[in-house]
């Protein structure tokens, strides 16, 4: 059955126009007042200050808004009791249809990829924690398409009776993948296990997931062809074959914890390491790709150690840091890096780098030029060091943007 797009787009626009009327300008305020909602949004406002100050204050009008209308319209949400307030006697019927309506299909935030555009303004989306596929009529998203390439979408979706339409702040992920947004949710609450608990928890709370619009443009890393991802799995092992491995890996020892490192994969771009605690018995993989991960497992499954070969983890350095802002402390990742540490000025260095990087991205996501020398000063690195260091990471992010594009 061929949809008629030009009708859809016409229910669309008028219930937009009943959203304006309804919601943005009676019930967004009528709700923040009665169900004394400010307090609430002032306070997640101040716990996540970290984030909030680097957000425009357009957006934040936004995401209250946003926060406000899912209150309302959520499964089980304040709509109704509002609808036998006098307050909603005196509506017009048509919008009062609207509300009834509206309050028998509760809205929901959604986590999807664009699977199609089959129309201008028209998008097939799938939905990467449930797994629904279904039309979404968003212009806004439309508009953000043709400025931005994004990897996942978070909105708040509402069905109109023919199609969902979005409410709020389109928030379009450059870098973030369904792996990075269940990390931020398990450090966000670590009795989080699954996909529907994940949810459950943005529809309990949607403010901290609100701020990861401050590293939304962040871009995806990448460095000669291969796209940077903290890659991590801990298995239980009774024992390794040392001896054996030494073939296959350059082996270190301390404080009762050997290192691994594969051979040709230990350094940029892979870091392909290995940690066994002889203490615990337990075997961490860790490597900053996907290839140097798949390497790594299979180097030592050659030599008889039988590991799943998906890693636990897969953070993109974007989510890694984004994560860390809003939460406001610093994650350890690998509890051993720090037994085999470079030397402290090495490791200064190391911090000054990723802090040019750190400047130098978002200009780079939004096309914007800008001063390498002013921002190596500001990040205490050589100007030299940081013009042949932003030309390798350009050269490889471009490549690996124009892989994806074919």
């Amino acid at each position: 059955m061929m949809l008629q797009f030009d009708q859809i787009k016409e229910h669309c626009e008028k219930n937009k126009i009943l959203s304006k009327k309804v919601i943005d300008e009676f019930i967004i305020h009528y709700a923040a007042d009665k169900a004394r909602l400010v307090p609430e949004m002032e306070a997640s406002i101040r716990k996540y200050k970290n984030a909030v100050r680097e957000l425009q204050q357009a957006h934040i009008n936004f995401l209250k808004s946003e926060y406000i209308a899912h209150r309302v319209f959520k499964k089980d949400g304040l709509i109704h009791k509002f609808l036998n307030h006098s307050a909603f006697q005196g509506l017009p019927k048509e919008q009062m249809e609207y509300l009834r309506f509206n309050s028998e299909n509760p809205w929901r935030f959604s986590f999807a990829e664009v699977s199609s555009n089959p129309e201008d303004s028209f998008f097939k989306m799938e939905d990467v924690m449930t797994c629904e596929d279904y039309l979404l009529y968003s212009p806004g998203l439309q508009d953000t398409l043709k400025k931005h390439q994004t990897r996942l979408w978070f909105n708040l979706i509402a069905f109109n009776g023919q199609c969902w339409q979005t409410f709020g702040l389109i928030i379009p992920f450059t870098a973030f993948s369904t792996d990075d947004i269940f990390f931020f949710a398990t450090e966000l609450n670590p009795k989080i296990t699954d996909e529907e608990m994940l949810m459950d928890e943005v529809e309990k709370n949607p403010f901290p997931f609100f701020m990861l619009v401050c590293g939304a443009s962040l871009p995806i890393m990448a460095s000669r062809g291969h796209e940077t991802l903290h890659c991590q799995s801990t298995d239980s092992i009774p024992g390794l074959p040392t001896e054996r491995l030494k073939g296959s890996f350059d082996v270190a020892w301390n404080n009762n914890v050997y290192r691994f490192s594969l051979k040709k994969l230990a350094e940029i771009p892979h870091f392909a390491q290995a940690y066994y605690n002889e203490d615990t018995r337990e075997l961490l993989r860790t490597s900053m790709t996907a290839y140097g991960f798949k390497m790594l497992t299979r180097a030592l499954m050659k030599n008889g150690i039988d590991l799943p070969a998906e890693a636990d983890v897969s953070i993109s350095p974007a989510m890694l840091n984004t994560t860390e802002k809003i939460l406001i402390r610093k994650i350890q990742l690998n509890p051993y890096e720090s037994y085999f540490s470079l030397k402290e000025e090495e490791s200064e260095d190391m911090k000054n780098i990723n802090a040019f990087l750190s400047l130098a991205l978002p200009f780079y996501n939004a096309g914007i030029e800008f001063d390498i020398n002013e921002l190596a000063k500001k990040a205490g690195i050589d100007p030299v060091m940081a013009a042949d260091l932003w030309k390798q990471v350009k050269k490889s992010t471009d490549e690996l943007k124009n892989k994806k594009d074919k």
